[in-house]
């Protein structure tokens, strides 16, 4: 603090201090900021669900089925018009669309982590809007995990659903290897 002069009156001194002084946030501001904060974040990840779900239920499964060369939305994945297999993400978006139009059935056959990332995309747009209404923390389940497990989980899923798809494919659906003529998209044996 400054000493007192004396040529200065008390209400020098009392502008002084109060020009000083900041008022100090309180446990509740900090509280209704913090909540503030989670509730951005909420309505950001429920604004991203919302346009996922939302693109998905737009599109027609049936249609992606065909290989529709006039759905401007979608082309045909390169890998499997080159070498008649899907790559690791092909048939997520069919997946996404088929559980979307409810028709899990599909969705599991079209890509088993598709539909699974489906289901977790629902959960998430559960978790933002509790959030948002309750004020109060959500912490998915596997939250609880560690990071290291839960990459690991991801990529085993990731290239277990990829698996089932060329193994299904190939030996039980026969879709795969998809035959390419020439200047067109590929067609089904």
């Amino acid at each position: 603090m400054s000493e007192i002069k004396p040529n200065e009156t008390v209400s020098d001194i009392t502008e002084m201090t109060e020009s000083r002084t900041e008022p100090a946030m309180t446990c509740m501001d900090v509280k209704k900021t913090g909540q503030v904060k989670m509730r951005l974040r909420a309505l950001i990840v429920l604004i991203g669900v919302s346009a996922l779900i939302g693109t998905s239920i737009y599109l027609d499964p049936e249609r992606l089925e065909s290989f529709d060369p006039h759905y401007a939305l979608l082309k045909p994945c390169s890998m499997l018009v080159k070498y008649g297999y899907p790559c690791p993400t092909c048939y997520m978006t069919r997946s996404f669309a088929y559980m979307y139009h409810g028709r899990p059935d599909k969705a599991f056959a079209a890509q088993p982590f598709g539909a699974a990332m489906a289901l977790m995309t629902a959960y998430l747009g559960y978790g933002a809007i509790y959030v948002l209404i309750r004020g109060k923390g959500w912490n998915p389940f596997w939250a609880r995990w560690s990071r290291k497990w839960f990459i690991v989980i991801f990529i085993a899923a990731f290239l277990a659903g990829w698996g089932f798809k060329i193994g299904y494919g190939t030996f039980i659906s026969h879709e795969f290897p998809l035959v390419r003529q020439p200047n067109t998209l590929p067609i089904q044996k």
